[in-house]
This record gives structure tokens, sequence and C-alpha cells, in this order.
């Protein structure tokens, strides 16, 4: 095989790699997350939640890039934290809620934290 051909070949195959883990990646699990049951609850609990209602007013929307950590345990539950914009009537803003999932499998809100974009 001639060395610029190889060369040619091989960084096809490292730049499609790179695209992959950088953008195919972070999308599927954006889509994830959209679609799970724990994101569900947590924008329930976001919706209803009196100090950030009082802060950007009533809830219109989320962002449209959630990011969500989780952690399995070996007894069977987990624990996740979503961070995601807030878009309200007076303003935006970021939040991370923590929640756990028990063995009956229901997501509990731990925590939730209201960034100020001061």
């Amino acid at each position: 095989m001639n060395p610029k051909r190889f060369l040619k070949y091989y960084l096809t195959i490292l730049s499609s790699g790179i695209i992959l883990i950088y953008i195919l990646f972070p999308l599927v699990n954006t889509i994830r997350t959209q679609f799970s049951k724990e994101y569900e609850v947590a924008l329930d609990y976001i919706k209803d939640n009196s100090d950030l209602v009082q802060k950007i007013g009533q809830v219109k929307d989320f962002g449209n890039f959630p990011h969500t950590v989780i952690i399995k345990y070996s007894d069977g539950t987990k624990q996740t934290k979503i961070e995601t914009k807030v878009i309200g009537e007076k303003s935006e803003i970021e939040v991370e809620i923590y929640m756990e999932q028990d063995w009956e499998r229901k997501w509990d809100v731990k925590q939730i934290i209201i960034k100020d974009e001061s």
C-alpha cells in the first residue's frame, strides 16, 4: 500500500472516531435523557418549586441540551444529577437536581441547586 494512501486512510478513520466521540455520544445522551423517567420527575419537581417560580416567574420551557450523570450501585439503587436550563416568564436560570432511585424504582429528589447568574 502506498504510504500516502495509508496516511489518508488512517486520518479519515481517526477523524471519524473523533466526530463520533465528541458529537454523536453527547447527542445520544441528550436524546436518551429527554425520554427518561428521572428527567420527567425532575421537570415536574422544577415546575412546582416555589423558590424557582418566585425567582424566574412561571416556568415556560426547558433548555434543549440537558446533561445527566447516572451512578448505578450493586444493590440496585441509582443516583443521578441532571443539569438543565429553565426558562421562566421573567428570566432564565441553570439548575442542578440530584435524585435517587430506590429498590421500588421510584425517583426521589434529594436536592436542587439554583445557580445564580450574577
